[in-house]
């Protein structure tokens, strides 16, 4: 893949005054001083948001991003299993997520054959602040196993400040490092206040503690209206096949249906509402802490998830996706001009990417003659893995009827594409692994809507064809630890059990491009050439503002300003 890396020549630095040349490198990769003016760096990923919905023609911030900053038009995710987790792990880290430790939502302990959720930790360390939650929902990054941007600047810059805030907590744990001043997500299946963890502070701060439930929800109205495409207005109209009708296929939809305001949480999610309140919770945040105006350099990475939420329920060319992303470009246009009032353009960078894409609605991919094989493109997976089970039981036997949480005939643990052999059914059984693997890769390559199937030792030992080869062994663990098959799906094809909606997870275009902006003093607007990777950020920044970086990072400094020969 051809990369623009900063090798061999001089360039301007984008935090530094228009017209200084960078300094000469220091031995450990980074600038010999210190980048004048700029206190800020904002990180800003939207969840679920496709390459090709940044538009340069909003009028508002996400427009003003596409216009005026460094436009990394060719950028694709470099890992098969895009998911928030993953996505996120690979920003700020500049690893891919089998390095990173956290290769997707949820991971499979083969020790004891369970799966256990990325951000998980049930020491008395990860107990969540404002409630008494059980030990399985306690959260921290311990499960992250490199440093990020915010921890390399820290140990440069002791004073400096590192935040991360997300609705969602695996996107604010895994955009915060090991050791961010704070990583604040919202509480949603429990107070629905703003929370943390007791592996960043033993009590939330008094500003952050007055951000109940109520609060979040107070701005918030009680139904989403927006437009229905009736005129034409470049979305699909409303009530597409194949939408969603929990919170209504048509507007209005209802945002605090419950009547009481905990239980309004999961209608609040799916609206552009939660982006405004995450953005709100922002300003505070830098207000409070005094973000970007206490001298150096301080870090705020932002995930928003309201454009996933909503993706989920409608696809991505749907009246809501559309109405929620011009609301979005309204709230960055606030956010960005509070930023501008606050500290001045000249002191702050933002970036903009996003963890993944999303697969349109496969009703919707099919009468566009771009979906799935398979008739409707929505693929059972209970369907799907009950077959391969009853396959497995007809060649091999059944499986245990008691052994642990084996049920009669369970062969294998599944998590997503994901396939892991029971070890106790392969002993009772007298079945060796290859043969077992092999059996069920040949009745999964015969299924509809199968494009491969992958051997666990096949990618350890990097045998396969490019670039999926490489996409699958980036999400692994690596030898030993990966799945013994993964399932990849066709191009287009969905694997659900949901009647209704859409997802992502696969390693194909609409679920690994994503955008990818610079925008700050200093940096060249316009579209920058060659291709990139979310995981080229973390070094990017740290090349910029002067600290150092690990030397076996997976992602390479992408060229922001011209070059001179």
């Amino acid at each position: 893949m051809f990369r623009l890396i900063v090798a061999g020549v001089v360039v301007f630095s984008f935090f530094a005054c228009r017209s200084a040349v960078r300094p000469p490198e220091t031995a450990r990769g980074s600038l010999s001083v210190e980048p004048d003016g700029l206190s800020l760096v904002v990180l800003i990923s939207i969840d679920q948001l496709r390459a090709d919905r940044l538009d340069p023609r909003l009028p508002g911030g996400l427009g003003w991003m596409a216009r005026s900053g460094r436009v990394f038009s060719n950028t694709r995710l470099e890992h098969a299993r895009s998911e928030t987790c993953s996505g996120h792990a690979t920003m700020l880290t500049g690893r891919q997520p089998a390095a990173a430790g956290l290769p997707g939502n949820t991971v499979v302990d083969r020790d004891r054959m369970k799966i256990r959720y990325c951000v998980e930790d049930n020491s008395s360390q990860g107990a969540i602040l404002g409630r008494r939650s059980r030990p399985e929902e306690g959260r921290s990054p311990r499960s992250l196993r490199v440093s990020s941007l915010g921890d390399w600047l820290k140990a440069e810059q002791p004073k400096a400040r590192v935040y991360a805030v997300s609705a969602k907590d695996r996107a604010a744990i895994a955009l915060g490092g090991k050791r961010p001043d704070a990583a604040f997500w919202l509480d949603r299946k429990g107070t629905g206040r703003m929370t943390t963890s007791r592996y960043y502070l033993q009590e939330l701060p008094d500003w952050v503690e007055a951000w109940t439930v109520e609060k979040v929800l107070a701005p918030v109205p009680d139904v989403w209206r927006h437009a229905s495409g009736d005129p034409p207005n470049g979305a699909r109209p409303d009530a597409f096949v194949g939408e969603s009708t929990r919170w209504s296929m048509t507007s209005p939809h209802p945002v605090k249906p419950e009547g009481d305001t905990t239980g309004s949480i999961d209608a609040f999610l799916a609206s552009p509402f939660l982006d405004e309140r995450t953005l709100a919770f922002a300003r505070a945040l830098i207000t409070q802490e005094d973000l970007g105006g206490r001298g150096g350099i301080d870090l705020l990475a932002l995930g928003l998830s309201g454009t996933d939420y909503i993706g989920h329920s409608y696809g991505p060319h749907s009246q809501e996706a559309r109405d929620a992303l011009l609301r979005l470009d309204r709230s960055l246009e606030t956010f960005f001009d509070f930023l501008r009032r606050r500290l001045g353009s000249e002191h702050f960078a933002v970036v903009l990417t996003a963890d993944h894409g999303v697969l349109p609605l496969p009703e919707w991919g099919q009468e566009q003659g771009k979906g799935c094989p398979v008739s409707g493109g929505r693929i059972d997976p209970v369907g799907f893995y009950e077959g391969l089970s009853a396959e497995l039981e007809e060649v091999f036997g059944p499986g245990p009827e008691e052994a642990d949480d084996v049920g009669p005939g369970d062969w294998f643990l599944r998590n997503g594409y994901e396939i892991f052999f029971r070890p106790k059914t392969l002993a009772q059984n007298g079945a060796s692994i290859d043969r077992v693997t092999a059996v069920a890769e040949r009745w999964a390559e015969q299924q509809p809507g199968v494009a491969r199937v992958w051997k666990g030792t096949n990618l350890d030992r990097g045998e396969g064809p490019q670039p999926m080869l490489g996409l699958y062994r980036n999400s692994s663990f690596g030898s030993g630890a990966g799945a013994d098959l993964i399932i990849e799906p066709a191009y287009g094809c969905l694997f659900s059990p949901w009647p209704a909606g859409t997802s992502h997870g696969s390693p194909h275009d609409y679920d690994r491009d994503v955008p990818l902006v610079f925008i700050g003093p200093g940096i060249d607007s316009g579209e920058a050439e060659g291709s990139a990777a979310p995981v080229d950020i973390a070094p990017t920044l740290a090349r910029e503002m002067g600290i150092a970086f690990p030397p076996d990072l997976d992602g390479e400094p992408l060229l922001l300003r011209s070059v001179s020969p």
